[in-house]
């Protein structure tokens, strides 16, 4: 039975003008100039027909890389996180030079590379090999088919049924040159080279062993080369085992007792004796099947470093509903061995954990614990913006700000009813810019009548998760500041939670930190519940932001001069400062005055230049920056 290989070849990034566009790196430019063309033939006659050699499946991603990528860094930070042992232990970096290799001075070196070279090899017998020292060789002979000194680091994991190797190239040669690959090369050359070596240090496969190995397939709930074989001989989507001269009584029985089991799992149906019907789409759906395993067992593995074990029912692995989910972050890796993707583990408030996929970038500042929100559905902005247009069709922004002054429409605590249209336009711009709105002036905007499908649309794509709080609940609960629990108490609509898993830890945490409000007379217990202080988030974060404010002005020898609201505050970008309330930008305001102002995103390339920020009520903020080109920007 064939092995198997994939190759992607990763989507372009880097669209800088300082790379011609003749020397960007293409599959088409690899096959026409890569190294390890002139190798192919002799590799091919060397294995050809050979019979035993070993099974191993290569996995390989050209990815071109974006000057300053974040994704570069974060995808090696996974492989290092990411279970390298069936206990959970975690993954080593390794070179040709050690097994302690540095990921930082590695991505340092490649820190101008066009490109680089992902690839995942898996032998079938890996847990009977010194992956190290396999993959050391394996390295040794691309070099000498490549004709080049390749830098490289690698990294093992053992955390699924098959142990398996990621390796990591630079995109250069050790002259400094651009290290093109035949595509020949990536797709079976590398895979050939592996068989060979795995076949050296293990034996020839015997028939006995073969056989052995597909006997164990039969029940495996995963695509097995048995299926392959299955849909290469089916005729119009028949498997037909009557007795014939082309197969053995063993590959009869073994095809036969896989079929009896799809037909258990309702991937294929019996016609009559020893002739099934196989599923159209049987092959998408018993990947889809190994997918949801490989799942089920990470979420498993998350649950039981923690001592916990939840029902079945509730590890939802593909989330099919879409629904934004609020929860904890219990453990996170690659969402897929090549991809720029990452999967989080979220113990959500509805007693469901869920496998979430996120972009890698954003998911890299997320650590573990940290309470989210994810989910690929339209914002509550969005529902407001089509509660505002209506049957018409048309935003506008005077008729949200009459319906926000009516009260038709919430009004978020602390804040007024311009900054409420501000973040809606905010919104729409960003739409406008994917080209799901169209914008007649400032203050109008089509909405199209699919337009919330096509917002949660816009959000998976961005594959973004907002942070709702770093801090765990414990001490939430005593904090000085404004948290996550605070604005869950105060919520008109807080969310929903169940009796098990994070959801009862937030209620209990929620009933704690009501009383510690209680204690510090920020609320009263009316009998039927608490009552709190009007105002309660801005007052929580004005009380965290004076103590900060003051002991870093004491400790510079400087004053701290709060931001009033209203209040136009100028000066010097300093530092960001994290509070429980929340990031917050020192603004030097002259040689001894500091202020702490809201900290947006915005700002952090401005880092020690001149900056100014409009205070609006509710600790709003609206920053004004200077670029290098002296032009205004509002954020």
């Amino acid at each position: 039975m064939e092995d198997e290989f994939s190759i992607r070849v990763g989507r372009p990034q880097h669209q800088g003008t300082d790379v011609p566009r003749a020397t960007r790196i293409t599959a088409g430019h690899l096959a026409r100039r890569g190294r390890g063309q002139r190798v192919m033939s002799g590799l091919r006659q060397a294995t050809s027909g050979r019979r035993g050699l070993r099974r191993v499946i290569v996995k390989a991603r050209i990815v071109q890389l974006k000057v300053g990528s974040a994704a570069v860094r974060a995808h090696l930070n996974y492989l290092e996180r990411d279970a390298a042992g069936p206990d959970g232990e975690k993954g080593r970096l390794y070179d040709a030079f050690g097994d302690e290799a540095d990921g930082k001075a590695f991505l340092e070196r490649g820190s101008g590379d066009r490109h680089q070279f992902r690839f995942i090899v898996s032998p079938e017998d890996g847990a009977d090999l010194d992956l190290q020292r396999y993959t050391r060789e394996l390295m040794q002979r691309m070099e000498a088919d490549l004709g080049t000194v390749l830098d490289w680091v690698a990294v093992d994991h053992a955390d699924t049924a098959h142990p398996h190797t990621h390796i990591v190239i630079r995109g250069r040669t050790d002259r400094g040159s651009d290290l093109l690959i035949a595509q020949d090369y990536i797709t079976e050359g590398l895979r050939l080279r592996a068989r060979e070596l795995a076949t050296e240090d293990l034996g020839v496969q015997t028939p006995e062993e073969l056989r052995r190995k597909l006997s164990a397939e039969v029940e495996q709930a995963r695509f097995t080369r048995i299926d392959r074989a299955l849909l290469r001989e089916a005729d119009g989507g028949v498997a037909d085992l009557r007795p014939g001269p082309f197969l053995s009584p063993f590959d009869r029985g073994l095809r036969e007792a896989r079929l009896r089991w799809l037909e258990a799992e309702g991937h294929a149906h019996q016609l009559s004796p020893q002739v099934w019907s196989l599923s159209p789409d049987l092959e998408s759906q018993l990947r889809r099947l190994g997918e949801r395993g490989d799942m089920l067992k990470a979420m498993n593995r998350a649950l039981a470093r923690q001592g916990e074990a939840r029902d079945p029912a509730s590890l939802v692995t593909f989330d099919e509903d879409r629904i934004p989910v609020v929860g904890r972050v219990i453990d996170k890796g690659l969402a897929g061995v090549t991809e720029e993707r990452a999967a989080l583990i979220v113990d959500g408030l509805d007693g469901k954990v869920r496998r979430v996929e996120v972009s890698l970038a954003s998911s890299d500042v997320v650590p573990i614990g940290a309470i989210v929100q994810t989910g690929q559905g339209a914002t509550r902005a969005d529902h407001n913006i089509v509660e505002v247009a209506g049957g018409s069709g048309l935003y506008r922004t005077d008729e949200h700000l009459r319906r926000l002054e009516m009260k038709d429409l919430p009004i978020p605590d602390g804040a007024e009813a311009a900054d409420v249209v501000r973040s809606h336009v905010r919104r729409l711009e960003a739409l406008r810019r994917s080209r799901i709105v169209e914008r007649y002036d400032g203050e109008r905007w089509r909405i199209p009548a699919d337009f919330l499908d096509q917002a949660a649309a816009y959000e998976q794509r961005r594959g973004v998760v907002r942070v709702m709080s770093l801090l765990d609940l414990e001490t939430q609960v005593n904090s000085p500041g404004a948290t996550w629990l605070d604005r869950e108490l105060v919520a008109r609509e807080p969310q929903a939670l169940a009796d098990r898993g994070f959801g009862a830890e937030v209620k209990a945490a929620l009933r704690r930190r009501s009383e510690v409000l209680v204690d510090r007379g920020l609320g009263r217990d009316t009998g039927l519940g608490v009552r709190f202080h009007p105002g309660l988030l801005s007052r929580l974060t004005q009380m965290e932001l004076a103590v900060a404010g003051e002991a870093y002005a004491r400790a510079r020898h400087m004053h701290y001069q709060p931001a009033q609201p209203g209040e136009r505050v100028s000066g010097t970008y300093a530092e960001k400062l994290t509070l429980h309330s929340g990031a917050f930008a020192v603004v030097q305001r002259s040689p001894v005055d500091i202020s702490l102002v809201p900290w947006r995103p915005v700002i952090e390339k401005h880092l020690g230049r001149h900056v100014a920020a409009q205070i609006e009520p509710g600790l709003g903020v609206s920053w004004s920056l200077t670029s290098n080109r002296s032009r205004g920007l509002s954020r």
